[in-house]
């Protein structure tokens, strides 16, 4: 990814993740030159694609695992110590979902507005399916996958994680279609 194309990312998906839950937890504190690697972090698994690929151009869904796993990699946040909260020793994990699911919904905006469809900007775009009641509890699922895959050392392949996001992505697509969209 150029930087043009990370700029344009991070103001959109990274920020906003970050300032909400900067705003949201006042006791995590972060590194900015370690948020200034997310960006070589994500160069790094991109090119896990690129060498198994023959097209090299990603989509969505592996933008979105690449960028999640740089932000694990990275990690922007320093927990203090004498913090018990649940987030905070996870406050990198929960950047990372948060910020591949931003993405998501970004092209789906993008691909709304090149159809020139309508959507209520109240509704969620990113929707997980009737069968998983618990969106929180599958977000959080995903949170603690990574974190205790990087506590081992061992941080998910980035098409795994695409996979993920996929199915996240088409499902969400696929309610979107259903509504009556003028």
């Amino acid at each position: 990814m150029n930087v043009a194309d990370y700029t344009d990312i991070k103001v959109q998906c990274i920020s906003p993740a970050f300032n909400k839950l900067t705003s949201s937890f006042p006791s995590l504190t972060f590194s900015s030159k370690r948020f200034g690697y997310i960006y070589d972090a994500y160069n790094e698994q991109e090119q896990l694609f690129e060498n198994n690929m023959k097209n090299p151009r990603l989509d969505r869904h592996k933008i979105a695992a690449c960028l999640c796993i740089a932000v694990c990699v990275a990690r922007p946040f320093d927990a203090p110590n004498e913090i018990k909260d649940d987030l905070s020793p996870r406050a990198n994990e929960v950047l990372a979902v948060i910020t591949a699911l931003n993405i998501l919904e970004k092209f789906i905006c993008d691909d709304i507005k090149k159809e020139k469809k309508l959507y209520s900007a109240n509704s969620p775009l990113i929707q997980f399916p009737e069968l998983i009641k618990d969106e929180k509890a599958n977000i959080n699922g995903l949170i603690s996958c990574l974190y205790f895959s990087h506590k081992l050392g061992s941080l998910p392949h980035p098409w795994w994680l695409s996979q993920i996001f996929y199915y996240i992505d088409n499902h969400s697509r696929n309610l979107i279609q259903l509504k009556d969209i003028v």
